[in-house]
């Protein structure tokens, strides 16, 4: 029981760090004008994701059965997590460009000659 209620609490750490994430990484990616469609979009594919994903989990472990299916969530993961990452690189060198505080354009400057990113 002690080990059920750790993997619990760290889940639930964890699930805040990503959603404030989450909703930080979003204006970074969209052009302000294009934000609030873009939030409602995203609120959009969760929703779908909440509703349709058990019922697609269950037809997967009945279809390829239980070991195989977790195989196909972990690997959905992975390709997840290399999106973020491409993602990532490539909106650092925008991000940069939009700096306003002296300090922050230091530290862009410095950041953009291990990046190979243009600041300014």
């Amino acid at each position: 029981m002690p080990a059920l209620v750790a993997v619990v609490t760290a889940f639930g750490a964890l699930s805040l760090l990503y959603d404030a994430a989450h909703q930080s990484y979003l204006p970074r990616l969209v052009p302000r004008e294009l934000l609030t469609q873009a939030n409602a979009r995203m609120e959009q594919s969760a929703a779908v994701a909440q509703t349709t994903g058990p019922v697609l989990a269950g037809f997967l472990v009945k279809a390829v059965g239980a070991p195989l299916a977790i195989l196909v969530d972990a690997a959905s993961y992975l390709v997840s997590g290399l999106v973020l990452a491409r993602s990532a690189r490539r909106s650092s060198c925008s991000a940069s460009r939009s700096a306003s505080t002296v300090r922050s354009r230091w530290t862009i400057g410095r950041r953009s000659r291990r990046t190979g990113c243009r600041a300014g």
